[in-house]
């Protein structure tokens, strides 16, 4: 189990429990200066507004910001992350919604995210790169997960899931 993890160089890894076992699970990233984790999404980054993205730390997606400004940290707080570097700059996410399953017959998903915000549930019958996603539902966030059931799911039927940020 990952206890911490830390950057360095174009060095990303992770230790076990001890804090003293490190294992470098991704390489050749530009210097980067900053981690930060929360629920299954690792960010991290580094100069000239780079912001690397992944959900296992060992596959990564780089995201350039529009700037040249060297993004010195990265945090998660209050359903966002926050990104800070030189000339005072600072860049926030949107609200991070994290949906997982917490039972069957019927389903249910826990919808978690900031408060007072809204989310279309979406459903497609699999996934690829042309797959068509349908709103099946428009969930308003509250404190603490939001339970919602899916009283169409049927029982052996392939659904996936995700949860889209309502403006």
């Amino acid at each position: 189990m990952a206890i911490g993890q830390a950057v360095g160089g174009s060095y990303i890894g992770y230790s076990d429990a001890s804090g003293t076992n490190w294992t470098a699970v991704a390489q050749g990233f530009p210097d980067l200066s900053s981690i930060t984790y929360t629920d299954g999404i690792y960010v991290a980054v580094g100069p000239f507004g780079t912001m690397m993205i992944s959900t296992d730390a060992v596959k990564w997606t780089r995201t350039d910001l529009d700037t040249m400004v060297d993004l010195a940290d990265v945090t998660f707080g209050a359903g966002t992350f926050l990104a800070v570097g030189s000339d005072g700059l600072i860049w926030q996410s949107d609200p991070v919604i994290h949906l997982r399953v917490v039972g069957h017959d019927p389903l249910q998903l826990a919808i978690a995210s900031k408060s007072g915000i809204s989310c279309d549930i979406e459903i497609a019958g699999e996934l690829a790169e042309t797959n068509v996603w349908q709103r099946i539902a428009t969930v308003q966030l509250t404190n603490g997960p939001t339970v919602w059931v899916d009283a169409q799911a049927t029982n052996g039927a392939q659904r996936f899931y995700r949860a889209v940020l309502r403006l």
